[in-house]
């Protein structure tokens, strides 16, 4: 659903009972998905096999009958913005879209951790709060300018900025001035040492450097001293100012993958019952549904001394530790006077985390079916038209 606005997502959704997936974030195509063949043509790397050379981003001349002319647009004349659809998302749920897709080829681990963030934020709360600031997070990542994309309908002048075709990151302000040892900045963000700020007039003038001390004026204005050796008479009075990259923020987003906390856990329920004269018995039941039985090796005995509890259960099948696993339920029945051997609760638990990471790692068999197709016909429209397209 990346070219359909959201009455058209309605429309489709009232008229089908299959899933539907809505692209929300990510880089925008400037032809429609699929149809572009610049790529092939210009790098033999066909965009349909999923091998883009991203020619939409390289700058282009505009030639007008015969003419070559300036376009007052750039030179980067095809080069879109990316789509953000964060604030759209409860209205989407709401219609029954049932898959979002976001877009990260040859992105870092800091963008993928700052959006998969926030709009799993939004699905789980079903809104969208603090939308100003999210932005502010998600251009920091990786952002060529945002735009809502044909959600809210066709609008070809937003799609497309084409001063530049690259991450700038997000704007916070424009140079005032500038002397021997400093940029002077108006902004109401608050820049910290160590950030990385994009100064820029247009594609053939951007420069960046790292920040090394911040002042505040008394106008409160920001004087930014940058990296030594930096050349400051490049930058010019009026220049946008991006921030385009912020350490504390990428400290922050690392711990989605490094912090063993945060990690994801999947819930388990095991249901275990414990026999003199039987094999120990566990049912283990994920939080999707799968299940699968377990069976000690022996049988069990009845203890001559220090019987197994339901706290040493507890403990000798729930440790899984560093596994994707953790148990969120048991249910144990057994007998009052047994003797269980730690090395048996170990191997069962063993067990499970394998066994049940390969049931939820199986591919599920796909059927696929013999398509139809209509009779080929040749038909002549006996009143012919002529379709006018006009654009803004």
């Amino acid at each position: 659903g990346r070219e359909c606005s959201i009455s058209e997502i309605k429309a489709i959704r009232e008229n089908t009972q299959k899933e539907l997936e809505v692209f929300v974030h990510g880089a925008l195509c400037v032809a429609y998905s699929g149809q572009c063949f610049t790529s092939e043509a210009l790098g033999g790397r066909s965009a349909n096999r999923g091998q883009c050379a991203q020619s939409c981003r390289l700058e282009y001349e505009l030639i007008v009958d015969g003419v070559k002319t300036t376009s007052h647009k750039g030179a980067y004349a095809v080069s879109p913005k990316d789509l953000m659809g964060l604030e759209h998302i409860p209205t989407l749920q709401e219609i029954g879209v049932e898959s979002f897709k976001v877009e990260g080829r040859l992105k870092g681990p800091d963008y993928v951790a700052s959006v998969a963030r926030h709009y799993k934020d939004a699905i789980i709360k079903k809104s969208v709060s603090n939308i100003e600031q999210k932005k502010k997070e998600l251009a920091r990542t990786y952002s060529r300018g945002f735009f809502t994309g044909w959600l809210g309908g066709v609008h070809h002048q937003s799609l497309v900025d084409g001063s530049y075709s690259n991450h700038r990151g997000q704007l916070i302000g424009k140079v005032l001035k500038i002397d021997q040892r400093q940029v002077f900045i108006s902004t109401k963000e608050d820049v910290q040492n160590g950030v990385g700020l994009l100064f820029a007039g247009d594609s053939k003038s951007e420069l960046g450097s790292f920040v090394y001390k911040v002042t505040k004026q008394k106008d409160q204005s920001l004087a930014i001293e940058l990296a030594r050796g930096f050349d400051l008479s490049k930058i010019k009075i009026g220049h946008n100012v991006f921030l385009n990259k912020d350490p504390a923020l990428e400290k922050d987003l690392a711990k989605s993958w490094k912090d063993k906390e945060q990690f994801k856990k999947i819930k388990l329920t095991l249901k275990v019952d414990l026999r003199a004269g039987r094999l120990a018995n566990v049912i283990a039941t994920d939080e999707d549904g799968n299940t699968k039985t377990f069976a000690s090796q022996q049988k069990l005995e009845e203890a001559k001394q220090n019987p197994a509890t339901k706290t040493d259960i507890e403990k000798g099948l729930g440790g899984f530790g560093a596994t994707a696993f953790e148990v969120e339920l048991f249910n144990i029945q057994m007998d009052s006077n047994l003797f269980i051997p730690n090395q048996m609760l170990k191997s069962i638990r063993k067990e499970i985390a394998s066994a049940m990471e390969k049931m939820r790692t199986q591919v599920a068999q796909v059927e696929f079916l013999e398509p139809t197709f209509p009779d080929i016909e040749t038909r002549f429209d006996l009143n012919p038209k002529t379709n006018v397209l006009l654009r803004d």
